[in-house]
């Protein structure tokens, strides 16, 4: 009788745990833009008894979501669970206080991994060229850095004088500029000829512009 018991308590909390995994498989597929899911249930319900239903969208509101599941009874019945999750990302974090309006540089920063469920803002992504931006206010030590919190500096800046190419056809012309307006690369600013024309370019680089 007592092994019996022993074995009934055995195969239910197996089962209990392969519904356990089978919710975190469900989480870590649907979000795997993250390096790791964690979750809680928070439905008074027996995981035993259900199953996920993959033909439903799950719901996410902030760090809880609506996970739809089949009961298994006569019935089959749709249903959802409530889970309270975390969402944690490698992402990139300030290293100690960074003031407002400061270059920044590779050092500034280390990855750790922070639950980024509900962190307001866009990632910064691996890929960017940190020494090209500037805080646009001041960081405390382990934020994580968004795009939002910064900005890249211009590289032409109002004052400097630059080197103004027009194009005509095929035959390019120089002549010297100055720069009225902070302009990144690509963008369209004034600029002071020569002949004290005020006229539209395109930054090319942080030594020259162009008009088409």
């Amino acid at each position: 009788m007592i092994i019996l018991l022993l074995t009934l308590i055995f195969n239910t909390f197996i089962f209990s745990q392969n519904n356990e995994d089978q919710i975190q498989k469900y989480l870590n597929s649907h979000f795997s833009g993250y390096d790791k899911v964690e979750y809680q249930l928070i439905s008074k319900m027996n995981i035993n008894d259900i199953k996920i239903d993959a033909s439903r969208t799950l719901i996410q509101k902030s760090d809880i979501v609506y996970l739809p599941v089949i009961i298994k009874d006569d019935r089959n019945s749709n249903s959802v669970i409530r889970l309270k999750i975390k969402l944690l990302k490698n992402v990139l974090t300030a290293k100690t206080d960074i003031p407002f309006n400061k270059s920044l540089g590779e050092n500034d920063f280390n990855y750790q991994l922070k639950d980024v469920t509900k962190l307001r803002g866009t990632l910064v992504d691996k890929e960017i060229e940190l020494t090209n931006y500037k805080t646009k206010f001041s960081l405390r030590k382990d934020d994580v850095l968004v795009l939002e919190s910064i900005e890249e500096i211009p590289a032409v800046k109002s004052g400097e004088k630059l080197v103004l190419e027009v194009q005509k056809g095929s035959v390019k012309i120089t002549y010297e500029c100055v720069a009225r307006q902070n302009g990144r690369i690509g963008e369209i600013i004034d600029v002071l000829a020569a002949n004290n024309e005020l006229i539209k370019a395109k930054v090319i680089s942080s030594q020259k512009v162009l008009v088409e």
